[in-house]
């Protein structure tokens, strides 16, 4: 409860959200959950959603690298993540992610990009800044979300987060370009 609600940090983070949380008076997180899962509209509440896992993220940062973001920061990756499901999962709401002051612009695009007939491509990696370690995946759908194809592999040793993300688009494109 405390490092998810009522820590001097986290309390930030929900005003920053402009989420109704913040009147909830509960002795448990359990019971603070079942009450905001009552008072907040489902966008609101997917957003509550990930707000919680990023809270967690900046806890873990704090703990294990020794830096805490500043809650806005929170607040945007969280909405971010929220607008980035919702584009994935066309035709869902991106009010959330309005309220938490990011544009749904991003979402109306990826809706083109599936109206159009296109496959989509989705790229990520994966980096652990103690050792430099990291990995790439891609994944293709098609314009109606099917599964296409996918890949895998590890990077050599990165030294920042953007290093590998790069080293990941490089790797999927050639990938892509192997597959015609």
């Amino acid at each position: 409860m405390h490092a998810l609600v009522t820590c001097a940090f986290t309390q930030a983070v929900w005003e920053e959200s402009t989420l109704p949380v913040m009147n909830i008076t509960a002795d448990s997180f359990q019971t603070w959950f079942l009450e905001i899962m009552k008072i907040l509209t489902p966008d609101q509440f997917i957003m509550a959603a990930a707000l919680l896992y990023y809270i967690w993220r900046a806890r873990n940062q704090a703990v294990w690298e020794h830096f805490l973001p500043r809650p806005k920061r929170v607040v945007q990756a969280a909405a971010a993540a929220w607008q980035a499901w919702a584009t994935v999962h066309a035709g869902v709401s991106t009010a959330a992610s309005s309220s938490a002051g990011t544009s749904a612009t991003s979402h109306s695009i990826g809706a083109a990009a599936v109206e159009n007939g296109l496959p989509k491509v989705y790229i990520d990696a994966g980096y652990h800044a103690t050792n430099g370690n990291a990995t790439a995946g891609a994944i293709v759908l098609t314009s109606g979300g099917e599964f296409m194809a996918c890949f895998h592999m590890q990077l050599p040793d990165c030294l920042s987060l953007l290093m590998a993300e790069a080293l990941a688009c490089k790797d999927a494109l050639s990938w892509l370009k192997e597959k015609d």
